[in-house]
């Protein structure tokens, strides 16, 4: 029986030998700082004196409880600190000869710290990127990559969403750069393009119509005008080059795609020239610049500014607080100084069918788009070559549904204006 007791004994040692001890100890332990200056670590000179004082169980120990602590902390400053201090404390105890697991208590630590501030410092493109690619573990990159995703439907300013849209490009190009598995770098992707419908949604300045001046290779009309067409019932933008002086399409991009302030589309095939664009817009200033790569002809190169943009309509306010009464049911007025009425129904959610009927019967046009209540905004397409966009605003005492309509094939703009379906007394 001694003998196994013995045995027993020993197995016991060893085993608190090979795995971090919780017992409390004499020597005393380095003081949590939020109380005296507001952040866990007042001194960290004087913390990393005091926590060599003490064994490695002792300092795991430390760093274990500022974990637990501050585990939900979202105290940008509180999480600065700790980031900060677990850098030191990883030199320390390497330079201490601690086990590998007290280690990496010190860089799980930071691997907190570094998510905290992911979440809560300012959204900032260049920060955010940075913090992003000091995250090791690749399920907690794509947490951060989610939880602005889930956010992008909220945000209504127009410079945070810049911001995220940034990020998500920083986030996507170090996945690639470091090959993350390829659902992390698609979630990167979606975060930017998911950001960029939401801005362009609320402020659509690259939708309308460009004047520019362009590279003219043998073999090709002169373009110098740019119209592109934001589709309200498929994510994708139409883009056509136009020459206006023999009123043609030169070159059509039908799925074109928007990310932050670059347009892109393609065109391939055996059929016909195959070709790609690129447009770099100022949404500000309304410039454009930017190229086109053919097969056939070489490269194109052009520069403009808008003459017409969607985002003009969107200015001003609803005169009331609008619901679907206010975008189901007829309307009567015109579209291009053609009298008739237009029927709107939804069959789907946030999906809006519409059909304008002339009075005379001689014009029929079906539609399909979005309804914009907050901002008082129906955008509906035909067949992707024609937009309408109507705002209800209030002229003086008269509430009117005023926009415009534009075709994809010339660029042509003209008016269109409807009586709202009801009137409320303001």
């Amino acid at each position: 029986m001694l003998k196994i007791g013995k045995t027993v004994t020993t197995a016991l040692v060893l085993a608190t030998l090979a795995s971090p001890t919780f017992a409390s100890t004499q020597t005393e332990m380095p003081v949590d700082g939020v109380f005296s200056c507001g952040v866990p670590v007042c001194n960290m000179d004087k913390t990393l004196e005091e926590l060599k004082t003490l064994n490695e169980n002792e300092r795991y120990n430390y760093v274990l409880q500022l974990i637990k602590t501050y585990a939900d902390s979202n105290d940008v400053k509180v999480l600065e600190n700790l980031l900060a201090i677990s850098r030191e404390l990883k030199d320390l105890f390497i330079e201490l000869g601690d086990s590998d697991w007290v280690v990496r208590e010190a860089t799980t630590l930071g691997g907190h710290a570094i998510f905290g501030l992911a979440k809560y410092s300012e959204i900032d493109a260049l920060k955010l990127g940075g913090l992003y690619k000091m995250i090791e573990i690749p399920a907690k990159r794509y947490e951060i990559i989610a939880y602005y995703h889930a956010m992008v439907e909220s945000i209504e300013d127009l410079s945070v969403l810049s911001e995220v849209i940034e990020f998500g490009k920083i986030a996507n190009s170090h996945s690639i750069a470091i090959n993350d598995e390829a659902w992390i770098i698609r979630a990167a992707d979606t975060l930017a393009a998911e950001a960029t419908i939401r801005l362009v949604s609320l402020e659509p300045s690259h939708e309308g119509v460009f004047e520019i001046e362009a590279t003219r290779p043998d073999g090709m009309l002169p373009i110098d005008k740019i119209v592109i067409l934001d589709s309200s019932s498929e994510r994708n933008l139409v883009v056509n080059f136009i020459s206006s002086k023999y009123n043609q399409v030169v070159l059509s991009y039908a799925r074109s795609t928007i990310v932050g302030n670059k347009i892109e589309g393609k065109v391939m095939g055996s059929d016909g020239m195959s070709s790609r664009f690129e447009i770099t817009l100022d949404r500000v200033a309304g410039k454009v610049s930017g190229v086109i790569q053919t097969t056939r002809i070489g490269s194109i190169h052009f520069e403009g500014e808008r003459s017409f943009t969607v985002k003009d309509l969107y200015t001003g306010s609803s005169p009331w607080e609008l619901g679907d009464i206010d975008a189901i049911g007829t309307m009567q007025g015109e579209i291009m100084g053609v009298k008739g009425t237009l029927a709107i129904q939804s069959f789907e959610k946030n999906v809006y069918s519409a059909s304008f009927v002339a009075d005379d019967r001689e014009l029929s046009i079906d539609y399909q788009g979005k309804f914009y209540p907050k901002s008082g905004i129906l955008a509906l397409t035909h067949k992707n070559k024609v937009k309408l966009v109507l705002a209800l605003r209030k002229d003086g005492d008269i509430a009117e549904w005023k926009g415009v309509t534009f075709s994809i094939t010339n660029g042509n703009v003209r008016s269109a204006s409807f009586a709202p379906i009801r009137l409320v007394e303001q």
